[in-house]
């Protein structure tokens, strides 16, 4: 029971930790940069959502238009590379 709750104290400590690292990384980014990259790292949406103080219903239509978008950047790229 002891070493659960140290290896808990450990998970959470770690977890703080990663979120600092985290957020000294995004401090440039603007909150449009900063969802995607977040979601790449594994971040859920309620976790970025905290992290960069807004809403998960944000940040879902922020990934939803981020897909969108690299998704127009994707067939776009391929249509330029047919045409060679």
């Amino acid at each position: 029971m002891v070493i659960e709750k140290k290896i808990e104290a450990i998970a959470n400590d770690i977890s703080i930790i990663s979120k600092i690292l985290v957020l000294n990384q995004i401090k440039d980014m603007q909150q449009r940069e900063s969802i995607p990259y977040l979601s790449q790292l594994g971040f859920q949406p309620k976790e970025i959502a905290e992290l960069i103080n807004t809403t998960a219903n944000t940040v879902r239509v922020a990934l939803s238009k981020h897909r969108k978008t690299q998704g127009r950047k994707l067939e776009n790229g391929s249509k330029e590379s047919d045409d060679d």
